[in-house]
């Protein structure tokens, strides 16, 4: 539990640094700001992927489905406030992204090598950004 523990924690603050390194950068818009901290908490579970399988394949220690759910929350938290199009509902763009790079993660810890990691990482957070960009 405690190593689970460390992995989501580890994964959130790479997130967070990015997405700090984006806006100290200049980038002020809010799905761009988002996509480089998905890019790098994906990136993350690369770096994390043996005991992240574990976590994202519900295969985790006793107890550990609320600690997942817990960051689950806290993760689509960051992305509220971020709206693409009229959802008939609030938040609902925060469901979409936050989806998108759980899909992402899922298949990052399969990757067969950093490159492909890399790849899948581009394409999940490219996703995002053509959603954003869609609006414009």
């Amino acid at each position: 539990m405690v190593l689970a523990s460390e992995a989501l924690n580890r994964n959130a603050n790479a997130s967070k640094k990015a997405t700090e390194r984006a806006r100290a950068a200049g980038e002020t818009r809010p799905a761009a700001l988002y996509a480089a901290g998905a890019k790098a908490y994906l990136m993350d579970i690369w770096k994390t992927r043996e005991i992240s399988r574990v976590m994202l394949g519900d295969d985790g220690p006793p107890g550990y489905a609320n600690v997942y759910r817990e960051a689950g929350v806290k993760f689509m938290h960051g992305a509220r406030g971020l709206t693409f199009g009229n959802p008939p509902l609030p938040n609902l763009t925060a469901c979409a992204v936050t989806a998108l790079v759980h899909a992402g993660a899922l298949q990052i810890v399969e990757a067969d090598g950093r490159g492909t990691a890399t790849k899948i990482a581009d394409y999940f957070t490219d996703l995002i950004l053509r959603l954003a960009n869609s609006e414009e």
